[in-house]
Order: C-alpha cells, then sequence, then structure tokens
C-alpha cells in the first residue's frame, strides 16, 4: 500500500503513522495503530477492488448490530465526523478509509481443549442466532442503501468480503 495513502488515512482518523503496522486482510489492506492511547483497526479499500455502496451497506449493518446489543467493534469516526473516508486518488480511483476499535480479548486456540470446548460453541451459537434474529427485522438507517446491496452482502458474490465482523464473545 502506497506510504501517502497510509499517512492521508491515519491522519483523517487521528491514529499515529509511527505505530502503523499491516496485519493482513484479503488484500494485505488491514492495519493496526494507536489512537488516543488505544489500539485501533484502520481498513483500506482501493475502489478497483471494492464498491463504495458495498462498504456503506456493511457498515450501516455492523452499526445496526452494535446498536442491537450484539457485541461487535464498533466503528470510529474521523476527525472529519466520518465513518467512511474517501481519499481521492490520480486517475478517477480513490480509497476508502474506516477504523474500527480493535477487539478485546486473545484467539481461540482451536487446538486447546480448556478454550475451544462446548461452552465456547453454545455462546458462538447464541450469539450467531441473536444476528439471525435481528437480520429479519433489519432496516438501514441510511435510506440510500438498496435492498438490493443488502442481499449482495448476504449471498457470495465477485468481490472480496469488505468486513470479518469481530464478535466478543464472553468466556467467563
Amino acid at each position: 500500500m502506497d506510504q501517502k495513502i497510509l499517512a492521508e488515512g491515519a491522519a483523517r482518523f487521528n491514529a499515529d503513522l509511527s505505530s502503523l503496522r499491516l496485519i493482513g486482510g484479503f488484500s494485505n489492506n488491514v492495519f493496526e495503530s494507536n489512537r488516543n492511547n488505544e489500539k485501533v483497526i484502520l481498513k483500506f479499500y482501493p475502489s478497483s477492488k471494492y464498491k463504495k455502496d458495498t462498504i456503506m451497506a456493511e457498515l450501516d449493518w455492523i452499526n445496526y448490530l452494535f446498536r442491537s446489543g450484539v457485541n461487535v467493534t464498533a466503528p470510529l469516526y474521523s476527525n472529519k465526523n466520518k465513518r467512511l473516508e474517501v481519499i481521492q486518488l490520480e486517475n478517477e480511483e480513490a480509497c476508502y478509509v474506516l477504523a474500527f476499535e480493535k477487539a478485546k480479548g486473545t484467539l481461540i486456540n482451536t487446538s486447546d481443549d480448556e478454550t475451544w470446548n462446548n461452552d465456547i460453541f453454545n455462546k458462538l451459537g447464541q450469539t450467531l442466532g441473536r444476528v439471525h434474529f435481528l437480520a429479519r427485522d433489519y432496516q438501514p438507517l441510511d435510506h440510500t442503501i438498496k435492498h438490493q446491496q443488502m442481499k449482495r452482502m448476504i449471498h457470495i458474490r465477485n468481490e472480496p468480503s469488505v468486513f470479518a465482523v469481530a464478535f466478543f464473545i464472553p468466556t467467563a
């Protein structure tokens, strides 16, 4: 990813550029950084691979889950009070930038029977059941999001998935 784009994206979300480090993503587009002494996740989406409408639809869905009490990582606002920042590039391309709080906790080691067990499966099932229940009545807050965009989110599509939603599953 171009350093100028990374610097601009970090600046728009008040993230510390010197602490920015690549942590993965389908297109090597997910970075961790610090913001006000908190860990944040910055995601950069080139318009050549991702559609703005799809990102907005999925962002609205995550906001709905958050407002409905599902333990998902909350999207953060930029210094311009936007959840989605658009960095204009040359040749009419753009890069979309989002920031999220970093999920608290640790990854579950699937080789460890102490944590990868029936209890975690039950909690995961309860969480996913809640998500499916909420999906039945979901209406986008952003009325510009079309029903077709929401259907596209649910079905397999030709573009990479935009979000991997991080659920907080209580372990105690």
